[in-house]
């Protein structure tokens, strides 16, 4: 794959997308930068004031070829 052929995707965080913030939080290379319980409540209650405009985050997954790799916040 050429690097003309590669595209990203940047997607709002939905309640949807709590739960694969939750797969990655568990593993060791992610939890080494993230102090983040990957509680429910833990989740809702640190990224569901972005996904419902509460809080003055943008969180943003992010994709290519529609799989998600990372997670961005602005």
């Amino acid at each position: 794959m050429s690097a003309e052929e590669v595209t990203f995707e940047f997607v709002r965080t939905t309640r949807e997308h709590l739960p694969q913030l939750q797969r990655w939080f568990h593993e060791p290379h992610v939890a080494r930068f993230w102090n983040q319980s990957a509680a429910d409540a833990d989740i809702e209650r640190d990224f569901g004031g972005s996904i419902d405009g509460t809080e003055p985050s943008e969180d943003f997954l992010v994709l290519r070829g529609g799989s998600p790799f990372g997670f961005i916040q602005r």
